[in-house]
């Protein structure tokens, strides 16, 4: 599945969980190989809510800014998990604030 595919079915998420349940199969279709493409601070850790997704979505979009760690990787993950996923519901947007402590 192409991540244009992916998008559609993130745009007709109902829920937190549908969410976070989408991000985990999207990443899990990752090999180990891809998976260490991508800088360190930007592996894939635990998402266990929706804040825990919503940081990990700003890490990739802050170390994506960066030119010098940008990777093909980088920029397909960074690009299916946006700060603030378009089709999410309005009433249940991800906070803005990264939570601390999350690797």
């Amino acid at each position: 599945m192409g991540v244009g595919d992916w998008n559609l079915r993130l745009k007709g998420a109902h829920s937190n969980r549908e969410v976070i349940d989408l991000a985990r199969d999207f990443i899990a279709q990752w090999t180990p190989a891809e998976i260490a493409e991508l800088p360190e601070s930007c592996r894939p850790g635990q998402m266990k809510g929706a804040e825990d997704l919503a940081y990990y979505a700003f890490a990739l979009a802050k170390e994506e800014r960066k030119s010098a760690a940008c990777t093909s990787r980088l920029t397909t993950l960074a690009s299916f998990l946006p700060p603030r996923p378009c089709g999410f519901p309005r009433s249940r947007r991800f906070p803005r604030s990264p939570r601390s402590g999350f690797s």
